[in-house]
């Protein structure tokens, strides 16, 4: 479809559709008018910011963070001539100088690529000297890299994969390759001068398209092979095509367009990857020239050309088969073609840019830069340049949070946020033409400093043989300051530390001996521990002996071991080697420090016991295990091999192979297991391998090494199994039926091994009557989706392999029950101080459809879950003031669900800390606690916050202590002060706080 807003009869044009979008623009009778309307085109002078051109079209080039970046020749008086690098940023040129020239250069032999970081790499001549420039961190460094080829008139540059350059030069002397594979600079010989197009593949193999007008005006590509150029013959015509541009796309096929010389139609062809494609993108009868090619993300063709009769530009792209073409207000040639990220195209002239602006493109890096308890600070990159707005939207609903920013804006700050919540946003960019939504992104906000909380972990710092160092994390900026409790009894040992206190060293211990502690934070309204205790080991005294430890055997010979250990002692006499059976000291009394000996004098192949014993003047100590190592074979006598297995498997041969132990052999011999055959004749000493052919495939073979001398033979004593490969040329059954895990509710996708080449395919069939449920498969299939199920119903296949003779089929596969109908609908009906209430739909279930309930204090896996078959669940015993995060799936009859389930988070209610309320108000739930039930925990509320509570067994034994959090509750574990569970039975509970009393009774179930 054309679009000619220059119909001498056209009032209103209308634009064609580009990124789904239709646009309605209003001629007026002025040129500028219609540039700078709301359409589609935008031009760009370059004459105001960057000088006049005097020869030479820009080439524009634009980099992955959307920077447009051109190369062009600047006239600056009459006989100077500066060649410019330009690239434009937020919005303003950065110009640069490359080399001023004494002499014009040819309009095309200019030429700029960039890499990978955004970095121009230029080549250039002045028609007898051609140079190559890369702007580098201290300028531009520029290179000769050609001075025997003259009378330039064209060139073109590209990069590899090691960033190295490749260029093409077309000069009245003809076209050359030119590269720079390691210090200098080597040229070759294409073919005869020529317009041309070159390009570089994925595997950086180099292609040149052009025209032979010698043989009938061929359209050649040659591809360099290496040892040489190799030409392809893609199309031939009578008449000359003098311009062409080409690309190469992800699947690395060949796209080249041009100008057809018989008819000056615009000509686009593509390899397909078996054939050339060609198609006539314009065939108006006008002198069509000047092509650019390029490709977007996929692979469809953009084209800009000079239409010469109109003396317009022409722009045309191809989507869903057709070719929608765009006549540009410019009378000036193209030059160059280029998409940025966004896709939308932008082309140059000699002197102007023009850029379709349509799309605004959102921030493609969105962070945070400041979180706090009640506000999040977001930032994010600005792409645009060009007068686009922004908005703030919450993921989770889509509304509008921040009103319109202006233009540039790259920040925001969401604020008046509770604390430890979960938020998320994205950013939306939007101007006169469109919206364009960001990625979310999320993070949470964090606690809120007036409450106190214990620290998270307490580890320890370091030790000696008498004090350890504990360390904890101090996350609190209000506290009055920290203790440390014994564990065993909560006693403070430490004394009262000061605010931000981190670390404290117990001392006066006793070496080897574990310590557990505590780390509560206090400030004016109570205190708070560490859930957890944690415990440490001082080291042992270097001045108490201990004993060696035993060490793999460094050398062992028929008659001698050479038995090690390590010595971690610092101070011993020596050490001793002790005979096993009866403690005998078989060394004498070694060294200190000593760390092997070596027992000689022993028989071969007998299995040898110690211990190693040190000592000092107040006695000696061994390991309570002695070692135990065997001495190596007696030379003198036949051995049996000590391992053999099979090698180099194939349809019909197993290579046996196996250790040679002996030294005094004849030779071996290959015994058959089942039957004690000689398979392999008499093998020559120290043979280690043998062939074994003639063997049916897909079949186990058994087999015993025997070695022989003169007067004996000793035969492995269990035999070696292996089976051969499968016969390709025959069927066999599918192996390893299985799923995947794309089960649903109403599909399965079942999996098995593809063993066969020969098969015509395979069928799914179901166990109990063979039904083929999937038809003929075609070969080389190894999975089928079977859809259209039943909800939580179980089925069971196998697969049949089959040719035009023969079928076989699989063993049957494991019952496999599709999953329940998921759930919808679910939300928040009720949140709580201790309690969040959930409810969702069946969404057609049947009513007995089990649900997984699970939650947690992160989002990474639920912590606790139960079953309901009701729509709706209270969950109880939660955290006040905490974010939950809640999962519901529904499970089939096998407890399977959809993974985890759907996620829900909420915020328990806040509650003021309580003040001295009276003690009658306390009460304990569940009670009893029965673990049975999947209670874990007993909680005490509506305590002050100076309660201390005591719970006893019946006979007046301490079980816990427990003191009140600030929001005035204390949580039983159903475990004593040395974290061991009680038995099921009743317990007594004291409470006293603020000079109130209360005693009562709770129970245990187990």
């Amino acid at each position: 479809m054309l679009i000619d807003p220059f119909s001498a009869n056209s009032k209103l044009s209308l634009i064609a559709k580009h990124k789904g979008m239709v646009f309605l623009v209003l001629w007026a009778l002025s040129l500028l008018l219609i540039i700078k309307a709301e359409a589609g085109w935008v031009e760009e002078e370059l004459r105001q910011d960057i000088g006049y051109v005097s020869s030479g079209f820009p080439q524009i080039l634009i980099d992955s963070a959307n920077n447009k970046h051109i190369v062009i020749i600047i006239k600056d008086g009459d006989t100077r001539r500066d060649f410019k690098y330009a690239k434009k940023v937020n919005g303003t040129w950065d110009i640069q100088i490359i080399e001023t020239l004494p002499r014009v250069l040819y309009h095309e032999s200019i030429a700029m690529v960039l890499d990978a970081d955004g970095r121009p790499h230029v080549s250039y001549s002045n028609g007898d000297l051609t140079k190559y420039a890369t702007l580098t961190d201290t300028g531009w460094d520029i290179q000769l890299i050609e001075d025997t080829i003259t009378r330039i008139r064209k060139l073109r540059i590209d990069l590899d994969s090691e960033n190295k350059p490749h260029i093409v030069i077309n000069s009245l002397d003809g076209l050359f390759y030119v590269t720079h594979p390691i210090d200098t600079w080597v040229s070759d010989l294409v073919g005869p001068q020529s317009e041309f197009s070159f390009n570089l593949d994925s595997n950086d193999i180099p292609h040149v398209v052009h025209f032979n007008a010698n043989q009938d005006n061929e359209i050649l590509v040659s591809t360099w092979t290496r040892t040489g150029w190799s030409a392809e013959i893609i199309d031939t015509s009578p008449e000359w095509k003098p311009y062409l541009d080409s690309k190469f796309d992800s699947q690395n096929h060949l796209h080249i367009v041009y100008q057809d010389g018989t008819n000056e139609d615009m000509e686009y062809l593509h390899w397909t990857g078996s054939e050339w494609d060609v198609e006539t993108i314009e065939s108006e009868g006008r002198i069509l020239g000047h092509p650019s090619l390029v490709l977007d993300s996929q692979n469809n063709p953009h084209v800009s050309y000079y239409d010469q009769d109109l003396l317009r530009i022409r722009y045309a792209f191809k989507k869903d088969g057709n070719w929608d073409i765009y006549l540009i207000p410019s009378s000036r040639y193209t030059y160059s073609l280029v998409l940025d990220i966004s896709e939308d195209p932008h082309l140059s002239t000699d002197q102007q840019i023009y850029s379709y602006s349509v799309s605004p493109t959102p921030p493609t890096i969105i962070h945070v830069s400041d979180v706090t308890h009640h506000s999040i600070h977001w930032e994010w990159n600005e792409l645009n340049g060009d007068g686009t707005q922004f908005r703030i939207r919450n993921s989770e609903d889509d509304s509008v949070l921040s009103g319109d920013l202006p233009p540039g804006t790259t920040y925001w700050v969401w604020a008046n946020l509770r604390p430890k919540t979960y938020y998320e946003i994205y950013v939306e960019a939007f101007n006169s033409f469109g919206t364009a939504p960001s990625a979310s992104q999320g993070t949470s906000t964090t606690r809120d400093p007036s409450i106190l909380i214990p620290p998270p972990r307490i580890y320890r710092d370091g030790r000696t043989e008498d004090s350890i160092e504990w360390g904890w994390d101090d996350l609190n900026e209000m506290e009055l300051g920290y203790r440390v409790l014994r564990a065993e009894d909560l006693v403070n040992i430490s004394g009262d530390l000061p605010p931000d206190t981190e670390t404290w060293t117990q001392t006066g211990l006793l070496p080897e001996t574990k310590y557990s502690i505590y780390v509560e934070a206090f400030d004016a309204n109570g205190s708070t521990r560490t859930f957890n205790s944690q415990t440490a080991m001082t080291l042992r005294d270097p001045r108490i002996l201990v004993p060696p430890v035993y060490r793999f055997i460094q050398e062992t010979t028929p008659t001698s071991i050479k038995w090690e250990w390590s010595d971690p002692n610092e101070f011993e006499l020596g050490v001793r080697v002790l005979r096993a059976e009866d403690l005998v000291n078989i060394s004498g009394d070694l060294p200190p420090n000593t760390t092997t000996w070596t027992q000689t004098g022993l028989p071969p192949e007998t299995e040898y016991s110690i211990y190693v014993e040190a000592f000092d003047v107040n006695g000696s100590t061994r390991l309570d295990y002695p070692k135990t190592e065997r001495t190596y074979f007696d030379p003198t006598v036949l051995h049996p091999s000590p391992q053999h297995w099979a090698m180099g498997i194939t349809t019909t041969t197993l290579t046996w192979t196996w250790e040679d132990p002996n030294e005094i052999e004849l030779g071996y011999r290959v015994i058959r297991a089942e039957d004690g055959l000689d398979l392999s004749g008499d093998l020559p000493p120290n043979t280690t391998h043998w062939i074994h052919t003639g063997l049916e495939p897909n079949t186990e073979y058994a087999v015993h090494v025997e070695a022989f001398n003169a007067e004996e033979t000793k035969r492995t004593v269990y035999p070696a199994r292996r089976t051969t490969l499968r016969d390709p040329s025959k069927l066999y059954a599918p192996v390893s039926i299985s799923y995947d895990t794309s089960l649903s509710a109403t599909a399965i996708t079942w999996k098995w091994i593809d063993v066969n080449q020969i098969e015509t395919g395979y069928r799914v069939k179901r166990v109990g009557d063979d039904v083929n449920l999937s038809g003929d498969l075609p070969a080389d299939t190894f999975s089928w989706r079977h859809e259209n199920l039943l909800p939580n119903t179980s089925y069971q296949i196998y697969v049949e392999a089959f040719t035009l003779d023969e079928t076989t089929r699989s063993v049957s596969s494991l019952s496999l029950y599709t999953l329940a109908i998921p759930h919808s609908d679910l939300q928040l009906t009720g949140v709580g101080l201790n309690s969040v209430s959930l409810s969702w739909s069946r969404n057609g279930a049947p009513p007995e459809t089990y649900y997984r309930v699970g939650y947690g204090l992160t989002d990474y896996i639920p912590e606790d879950s139960v079953l309901v078959t009701a729509t709706s669940k209270e969950i109880t015993g939660l955290l006040p003031e905490t974010t939950y995060y809640f999962w519901l799936t529904s499970v089939n009859e096998t407890g399977r669900g959809w993974g985890h389930g759907e996620l829900i988070t909420a915020y328990t209610q806040f509650q003021e800390p309580p003040q001295n309320q009276p003690l009658s108000n306390v009460i304990a739930y569940p009670n009893p606690m029965s673990f049975s039930d999947g209670n874990q925990k007993m909680t005490f509320s509506n305590l002050n916050s100076q309660s201390t509570l005591r719970i006893y067994t019946i006979t007046g034994d301490l079980v816990r202590e427990l003191k009140a959090n600030n929001t005035g509750e204390a949580m039983w574990f159903g475990k004593n002060d040395f974290g061991k569970e009680v038995a099921s039975g009743v317990y007594f509970v004291f409470i006293e706080g603020n000079g109130d009393k209360r005693t009562f009774k709770v129970a245990v179930q187990r």
